[in-house]
């Protein structure tokens, strides 16, 4: 059980070493480039559609731009945390 514990370990220690940094920021640097930095070059129109002020009263049922942004952490937080909370 230790060897296969220890062997389990190394290419744990391999896979999430160098090659994954280089994967994670070669595929980020990829798709900017594919996508012509649109992920930079669209911040300011993202900002103003977060802060486009109250909705009007016809529209009271919607989710507001911010508050589905918001609810993305949420989700996160949700699915990494509840292996956790369920195995205590």
């Amino acid at each position: 059980m230790e060897q296969i514990q220890s062997f389990i370990s190394l290419i744990n220690s391999y896979a999430w070493g160098v090659p994954m940094l280089v994967l994670i920021l070669g595929t980020g640097l990829f798709l900017s480039v594919g996508l012509k930095f649109m992920s930079i070059a669209r911040i300011p129109f993202g900002f103003r559609l977060l802060w486009k002020g109250r909705i009007p009263v016809e529209d009271a049922g919607e989710i507001s731009p911010f508050n589905a942004l918001m609810a993305v952490p949420n989700l996160i937080a949700l699915i990494v945390l509840s292996p956790i909370v369920f195995k205590i």
